[in-house]
């Protein structure tokens, strides 16, 4: 890059998490991004742990089909006779992001036949009535996962630009149970990777191509900072109230240049009045302990600006 005399145009460089990649990028004094897609392959992976025993079945299951022709048959013969589409079951790849989720769709799709076909040459291998249940819950959740995944994943385009849009699409009107599962979870999780925590503080990060300052409320109100050259320091004294959960890093990038104000670390729990937190770890108290309350988790910054709406 020396060569070619483009160290200073580069902002920032985009790779998977793995912190070798991360740490070598940094030793050219740039921004590390992970990669989106490869962020939310992890935030699945490390959810389906609470029922690796059911996908566990489902994957001896699929496995027994592809190493037994005989089966194979048997199932294609019981799909003809019920009438359904002649499918084969999927197997999970690791490496391949979504498998997961397109191996459990999919032998949901030939449920029936499955459980016919098992119960006549296998029985010992069928699900249970409330492992279907749960697989069906599952799909339903990680489906959003799936079609964000697709939509962000390219190799010609740059899709930074499309966060934004899919966290409101996500946040917005009165959103089914699974969506509100999805945006809680992806929030929380989503704060480790990259310090994003509501939805106001999402909007507009990655307009354009270079990146605007990550708690800013709305751009509206600090594009001028933008457009007149302003220094770091102007703009943070022009800067509209900050979001408690957003607030430990202060994150400018203005013309290339990345630029850091610490700020304190001390919040309070809208729930219990804990004292104390940093924001992550306010994010995962919330989570934790306070998943099942009904009570909204109001920003109070973005509550006092003028539209201002729950954001947790």
């Amino acid at each position: 890059m020396q060569d070619w005399q483009i160290t200073n145009k580069i902002t920032c460089v985009v790779s998977d998490n793995a912190a070798n990649i991360q740490a070598a990028i940094r030793l050219g004094e740039w921004r590390p991004v992970g990669c989106f897609a490869h962020t939310l392959n992890l935030i699945v992976q490390n959810g389906l742990k609470v029922i690796s025993e059911i996908v566990g079945k489902v994957k001896s299951i699929v496995e027994y089909f592809k190493k037994s022709c005989t089966a194979q048959t048997k199932l294609e013969s019981v799909l003809k006779q019920m009438g359904l589409p002649i499918l084969k079951l999927k197997q999970e790849c690791p490496t391949r992001w979504n498998s997961c989720y397109e191996m459990l769709e999919r032998i949901l799709r030939v449920k029936d036949a499955v459980i016919s076909t098992l119960a006549l040459i296998r029985n010992e291998l069928n699900l249970q009535i409330a492992d279907w249940e749960v697989l069906e819950t599952v799909v339903a959740i990680l489906k959003p996962f799936f079609e964000v995944t697709v939509e962000v994943s390219s190799q010609n385009h740059v899709t930074l630009s499309k966060i934004s849009n899919i966290n409101t699409s996500y946040s917005t009107g009165n959103p089914s149970a699974k969506k509100c599962l999805f945006r809680r979870y992806f929030l929380a999780k989503m704060n480790r990777h990259e310090g994003v925590s509501c939805d106001s503080c999402l909007k507009n990060n990655f307009r354009g191509r270079r990146y605007k300052c990550l708690i800013c409320i709305d751009y509206d109100l600090c594009a001028a900072c933008y457009e007149s050259g302003a220094t770091t320091n102007q703009h943070t004294t022009e800067h509209p109230m900050q979001c408690i959960l957003s607030r430990s890093d202060f994150d400018l990038y203005y013309g290339g240049e990345a630029l850091t104000l610490e700020q304190p670390q001390a919040y309070t729990c809208p729930f219990c009045n804990r004292m104390g937190f940093t924001d992550t770890a306010l994010m995962e108290h919330v989570t934790a302990e306070h998943a099942d309350t009904t009570l909204a988790v109001v920003c109070p910054v973005c509550a006092s600006m003028p539209g201002g709406e729950p954001t947790l």
